[in-house]
């Protein structure tokens, strides 16, 4: 029988890039952000009526994505419509343009097409459709970038936007343009571009109309002074009036609204100016449109004072519930986010909603946006998690369920052993996460977040269902064991039963704020006062809750973490990687080394935690190992281009643990080695190097040639992470992970040829390297496995893999 696959993306935990303007919510519930390299898309599940949620990631920029923006429409009326066609600049320096067809479940990407102009990062968009001020049946395509060169770059195209080129450059010297908004001004519907400067200055930039040119050509007509600090983000409505409003945020904790209108009589200004009881200083400019002057007055209408640090974000929302008719969300570094409401009966405007974080070694937020019913928030903090809030019927906004990840390089993953029912991730961010698969949907989340350290994290394994250890850039082992609460909370969320907890298990954990171990909060204490005066210090306080859905990033920060049981000291050096046996008895671990004296792996008892040997064969440092599924041999890779094979025993009690076998130069890798697998039945091994090949070797214990090189692979790039199937097949599969993120699977018999079975589309596939690849254990259901993949872009993704089985013709 031969096997015919094909795979399919289930779910990506990530999140958005610690950089400013990387947040926008855009048509058909969609947000778009920056993550790492990538473009990703993400449809909330509660901001759809058919509770459809999907999140997808685009791969073609080659650095960091520093801003994302959709493009505004303007064409029947002044109020613009978010359309699909998305923006995004990179510190690649380029700029890219994705357009995607409408779909029901998830946006399918249609065209892409990428311009390069500036000299460095851009890291401000905005890009608008209009018609041509000369011509009215023109289509004009019009896009601002700004970027870390100092410079201004306007774009434009006719038609299409595959022919998009810089039209105009503005250098700013020394300065940046830290946002960029376009607006049309009202009766003669011309464009209008406002800069946000670091020299606390908005700048205001029109159109040129005098005569008509084949490219379009902006020239400054205001220059409005008042913010005491970097002006942040600008966002432009036009009110029902005909006004312009225009907020501006600024690093000096203000908001400041702007009022821009068309002034061409006396009688008209006076009319504006009958509601305000003192009359601001305004600035006038004209323009000329085919012969007809129209002139424009703009003019500060309000300060909003209620945020105590930068504010990074402004943006405004149509509503029906003052005479202004709009409310405007800014988000703020002080942890807040406020709709401010225009109240009619005092005449200034309040901050109808906070919303936040409480709790947490957290900065605030970057950014937030309304959903285009205004019905919904998302929020970007600091670290890159994203916030949602959903508005009840009474006007009450509460926590949503949002997609969650890491901030930085996921390093290593595992699955619960038994049965896969979570999947525990590690990462540079100091954090360890567990995602499972909720019940209402089948989706996956982020549930509990058993680890925030002061270290960069590095490995981890699952011990058994409910303990787990750890690895980071320290040299000290932590083991983790389950809180009550989470396995409560695991089984009201996904209905599975790990164990039953006794009385007297700690009920969750805090952390001490100038510690680094988990402390076991138990139930008994929550009425006890706290009399240490150490204890007074905490700093995420544990308040158990009853989860019916995924908790909330609020929620994640504080009260998910996994009480500490022990700490393992014997390494000499920063901790790489570890191991543990499928009986759970036995844990190898291994640190960084550049001495063989100090590359030794050290292998502990699971029951008493002391040391039971060290292993040497190895120079430099460990990058991989792991034990046989019967756990009767433990294989290791390392630096050195060298594996090693080691056979355990165990005799009345007393392991035992002997060197078997090691790698012959001649006929082993020539290249650091960085990662290996064992197939099902303990009949092979893989190792995968980055001299692009993988090489499956066979054992034969019986023989006087212990281990045999059966296979040799060459994959046409650095490998990174290969996995074996953990199920039994008609064949060996292998699951093979690359430097440039690409993923395949290949497959061979007993005839030891290897054959590529399938490549992952690169729209699916990781953009950076991948670090580590598992196989979901259990038995497989309807023909099907799930692979688990982690990688430097900072994703851990979700495939599900489904092979059909049919005869091979002879």
């Amino acid at each position: 029988m031969d096997n015919s696959y094909s795979v399919k993306l289930k779910h990506i935990a990530l999140c958005a890039n610690r950089s400013v303007n990387c947040l926008d919510a855009g048509p058909l519930n969609l947000v778009a952000f920056g993550c790492s390299n990538s473009v990703a898309l993400y449809k909330p599940i509660h901001w759809d009526s058919k509770k459809l949620c999907s999140i997808q990631s685009f791969n073609g920029h080659k650095k960091k994505v520093l801003c994302v923006k959709w493009m505004k429409e303007f064409f029947d009326t002044e109020l613009p419509r978010k359309s699909n066609v998305l923006f995004s600049g990179s510190a690649d320096n380029t700029l890219r343009c994705w357009i995607f067809k409408d779909n029901q479940v998830a946006p399918i990407l249609e065209k892409e097409f990428s311009f390069l102009g500036h000299k460095d990062s851009i890291t401000s968009i905005d890009a608008i459709s209009t018609y041509d001020v000369h011509c009215q049946n023109k289509e004009l395509y019009l896009v601002a970038t700004s970027g870390a060169d100092s410079s201004l770059r306007l774009w434009e195209a006719y038609d299409s936007l595959s022919q998009l080129e810089c039209v105009q450059t503005m250098d700013f010297k020394h300065g940046f343009v830290l946002n960029v908004a376009f607006h049309l001004l009202p009766n003669c519907k011309v464009p209008i571009l406002a800069c946000a400067c670091d020299d606390f200055k908005i700048r205001i930039y029109v159109i040129d109309t005098g005569t008509e040119k084949q490219t379009a050509h902006f020239h400054n007509v205001l220059i409005l002074p008042g913010h005491e600090d970097w002006v942040r983000n600008v966002d432009f409505i036009t009110l029902h009036t005909g006004e312009i409003y225009m907020a501006t945020c600024s690093q000096d904790s203000f908001i400041r609204l702007w009022k821009i209108w068309l002034v061409n009589n006396k009688a008209t200004e006076d009319k504006v100016q009958e509601r305000y009881e003192l009359k601001l200083r305004k600035q006038l400019f004209t323009i000329n449109v085919n012969n007809t002057s129209f002139t424009f007055a703009a003019s500060l209408d309000a300060v909003l004072i209620g945020h105590e640090n930068w504010v990074y974000s402004v943006q405004w929302q149509l509503t029906g519930k003052s005479t202004i008719g709009v409310n405007l969300l800014s988000a703020s570094i002080d942890k807040t986010v406020v709709i401010w409401e225009y109240d009619d009966a005092a005449g200034i405007w309040v901050d109808k909603v906070r919303v936040g974080e409480v709790g947490g070694n957290t900065l605030g937020f970057y950014g937030a946006q309304f959903s285009e019913d205004g019905k919904h928030i998302i929020a970007q903090s600091f670290s890159g998690a994203l916030h949602g809030w959903d508005r009840r019927c009474d006007d009450q906004w509460e926590p949503a369920v949002m997609v969650s990840g890491h901030s930085s390089v996921v390093n290593d993953i595992d699955w619960e052993p038994k049965q896969g029912r979570y999947l525990l991730t590690t990462s540079e961010d100091q954090t360890t996460r567990l995602v499972a698969e909720w019940k209402e949907d089948k989706s996956w989340h982020e549930i509990a977040r058993p680890q925030i350290h002061g270290y960069d994290m590095q490995c981890l394994s699952m011990i058994h269902s409910t303990k787990f250890i750890s690895g980071a850039d320290e040299k000290v082992l932590r083991v983790f064991d389950a809180s009550s609460n989470f396995i409560s909370n695991l089984r009201s969320l996904t209905e599975h039963d790990l164990v039953e907890m006794s009385s007297q298990a700690p009920e969750g954990a805090t952390v001490p704020a100038l510690g680094l171990s988990n402390k076991a909060v138990f139930s008994s204490e929550e009425k006890t006062p706290l009399s240490d005066r150490k204890e007074q210090y905490i700093e995420n306080l544990f308040v158990p809750v009853k989860l019916i859905q995924p908790p909330p990033e609020t929620y994640l920060l504080q009260n998910t973490l996994w009480p500490e049981s022990r700490k393992l000291y014997g390494h000499v050096y920063e901790i790489f990687c570890l191991s543990c046996n499928h009986e759970a008895t036995l844990v190898a671990s291994a640190a960084k080394s550049s001495q063989a004296k100090h590359a030794g792996i050290i292998i502990w008892e699971v029951d008493t935690w002391k040391q039971v040997t060290t292993l040497s064969g190895h120079t430099l440092t460990v990058t991989q190992m792991e034990f046989s599924p019967n756990d009767n041999y433990l294989v290791t890779v390392s630096r050195d281009r060298t594996w090693n094979l080691y056979r355990i025993t165990k005799l009345e009690g007393v392991y035992n643990v002997e060197h078997l076998a090691h790698s012959e130069k001649k006929t082993c890798h020539s290249r650091i080695i960085w990662s290996c697998s064992w197939s099902h039945d303990n009949t092979y091994f893989a190792t995968a190097s980055r001299d692009k090949k993988i090489m499956i070797w066979k054992v034969t214990p019986n023989e006087e040639q212990v281990v045999k090189r059966a296979i040799v692979g060459d994959c046409g790039e650095p490998v990174t992470a290969i996995a074996f199937a953990s199920h039994k097949l008609s064949t060996y599969l292998l699951a093979i992970g690359c430097e440039s993120g690409s993923i395949k699977l290949s497959s061979f018999t007993e005839n030891h040829i290897l054959v590529d079975m399938i490549h992952f589309d690169s729209q699916i596939a990781h953009c950076l390297a991948v670090k580590r690849l598992k196989w979901k254990p259990g038995v497989s259901r309807n023909d099907s496995m799930t692979l688990a993949s982690c990688s430097q872009d900072h994703q851990v993704k979700f495939f599900e893999v489904t092979w059909e089985s049919k005869p091979i013709e002879k």
